[in-house]
């Protein structure tokens, strides 16, 4: 299977660094490149949905050295400099580079899969994006507290 990362972003290149959050099975965050620019998205074909977004556009990852047991979705972060702690469920990185931490979270809901960003401080929703990959049933592990969009 292809690893895709779809962005806002149409000017990432191959051989930049990746880290996928949430963390691998190790605990530690996942990195890999860019190896290929595939595109722009077709919002009616995409797979995710961003609120509030620009255009999508797509990039190959490179493999990593190791195969993971099943398919994961994560945010991609590119060009992290910051170390990434968890905060209960949540992991924190200063994702934007501006000293503060930010909480990434990923949670099931009845349409799919939700990645939210919030800032660390005052808990204020920044981002939020749907993955509609669900082929079978699951359950939903999203609080109200993760869908309040405050």
């Amino acid at each position: 299977m292809i690893a895709t990362l779809y962005s806002e972003s149409d000017t990432l290149s191959s051989g930049s660094l990746v880290t996928v959050l949430p963390m691998g099975e190790t605990g530690e965050p996942r990195t890999t490149t860019i190896s290929a620019r595939l595109g722009r998205e077709d919002p009616g074909t995409c797979p995710i949905s961003i609120v509030r977004s620009r255009p999508l556009w797509s990039y190959r990852l490179a493999r990593p050295d190791h195969r993971e047991k099943s398919v994961r979705v994560g945010l991609a972060v590119v060009n992290l400099k910051s170390a990434v702690r968890r905060v209960g469920t949540r992991l924190a990185a200063d994702l934007d580079g501006d000293g503060v931490s930010e909480l990434v979270t990923r949670c099931a809901d009845s349409d799919g899969l939700q990645l939210l960003v919030r800032a660390e401080r005052g808990n204020l929703m920044l981002w939020a994006a749907r993955c509609q990959a669900f082929s079978h049933a699951h359950e939903p592990t999203c609080t109200d507290e993760d869908e309040d969009l405050h």
